[in-house]
């Protein structure tokens, strides 16, 4: 078929999705392969098909205003860059000079936007571009109905995805072992136990993925403030752990920053990008979020005093001895504990639910390492643990289960 003709067709369908099309596993599954170059995980998939009440059309309009789409094309990404990546994404090639040119101009013309064009190229995929996408979308399912939540897993399974069935069984394979090593993850995780040699990386819940990619909440000031601080209150607790371990190589130290703080500090990273704020500021200002002030954003330097003076009298703590390290880690997360119980309170009051998921699951993180630190300590013979540092941080109330979760959660 001509490029004309072709164009033709595609601009009978970019009038028709002015009218609303109900969402199915299978098109929103080519959605993300579209915009993301990955599968849909469980939670996302799950959530835009039955619970966001939106059309495709709106489903692909809101996925352009999510942490990972404007990571991946931020403000300066060329009209030119990006119609060579939906290509790429959907259909393993390059567009062709004269199907550049046109929709590179018609982006540039702002007679559709991105979104638009994202609908346009997969409901018109012709030959083997509509097999490789069917096959594709097919992957994605199938990444999905597993359970599977963890987005580069969710890249690397379409890596080799093409128009041929071996593509497709031999992605299937991969998720196959992608669950076996997840159920292998969670029994070596039991119990939280921080100070185990071999304990793999923690993910994002479900609902926290879920919380993060919904409607964006009305937040107060005083809100969009905590969220900066919390940002910088994450990164002081996986920044400390990992520089006090090069002094004292402690299992929990390594294990809670670099396989559960890291995923703390990505999940408030995700939920600035969402609401545009710069969590190099604070108080919170007019300037939107930057990733390259972010990048440069030094090890042991944070925006709020506050957070500065702690990490310093922390560290200067933390290197005095094994005893004095851990120590350093129950205060850390009774610190976050009592600023969270706050914040908490504060999303409760604003009915930001998305922000109020994600301070929960910091929360529920913080009560895990807080009993790591406290039985490191009993371990080295400080038989009191955190409560030898006094009262204020001395918390048997807190839960002490893995399964155990705090208050603030909406019934």
């Amino acid at each position: 078929m001509n490029f004309l003709k072709k164009g033709l067709l595609v601009s009978i369908f970019i009038a028709s999705v002015l009218y609303s099309q109900v969402p199915t596993k299978d098109s929103v599954a080519k959605l993300y392969v579209a915009t993301f170059n990955r599968a849909p995980d469980s939670a996302g998939l799950d959530y835009w098909v039955n619970k966001s009440g939106l059309s495709l059309e709106g489903i692909a309009k809101s996925f352009f205003e999510q942490p990972e789409t404007k990571a991946l094309y931020p403000d300066d990404y060329s009209e030119h860059e990006f119609v060579r990546q939906l290509y790429l994404n959907l259909f393993n090639r390059e567009p062709d000079s004269k199907g550049w040119e046109y929709w590179e101009n018609e982006l540039k013309n702002h007679n559709i936007d991105r979104s638009t064009l994202i609908l346009a190229l997969i409901n018109s995929a012709l030959d083997d571009d509509a097999v490789i996408l069917s096959n594709k979308a097919k992957v994605g399912e199938y990444f999905a109905e597993k359970g599977l939540n963890d987005p580069q897993k969710a890249k690397e399974v379409l890596i080799n995805v093409s128009s041929s069935e071996d593509s497709v069984d031999n992605a299937i394979s991969k998720i196959d072992n992608c669950v076996q090593n997840n159920s292998n993850s969670e029994y070596e995780n039991n119990n939280s136990d921080y100070s185990q040699s071999n304990y793999q990386e923690e993910s994002l819940p479900s609902n926290v993925i879920v919380a993060i990619d919904s409607n964006k909440s009305d937040l107060t000031q005083e809100l969009k403030d905590s969220i900066t601080y919390m940002y910088n209150e994450e990164k002081l607790a996986r920044e400390i752990y990992m520089n006090l371990y090069k002094k004292y190589p402690l299992k929990q130290l390594y294990n809670i920053s670099t396989k559960s703080e890291i995923k703390h500090e990505k999940a408030v990273n995700d939920l600035a990008i969402k609401y545009d704020l710069n969590i190099t500021l604070y108080p919170d200002t007019d300037i939107p979020y930057d990733q390259k002030s972010l990048e440069e954003y030094g090890d042991g330097k944070y925006a709020v005093v506050e957070i500065q003076e702690l990490y310093d009298m922390l560290y200067d703590k933390g290197i005095q001895s094994e005893k004095d390290a851990l120590e350093v880690g129950c205060m850390v997360e009774v610190t976050d504990i009592n600023d969270l119980n706050r914040y908490i309170a504060q999303a409760l009051e604003s009915n930001a639910d998305d922000v109020l998921e994600v301070f929960n699951f910091l929360r529920d993180g913080s009560y895990r390492h807080y009993w790591a630190f406290d039985k490191g300590l009993k371990n080295i013979g400080v038989d009191d643990g955190c409560c030898s540092l006094g009262t204020d941080y001395c918390h048997p109330e807190y839960p002490n289960d893995h399964s155990s979760k705090g208050k603030g959660r909406r019934r």
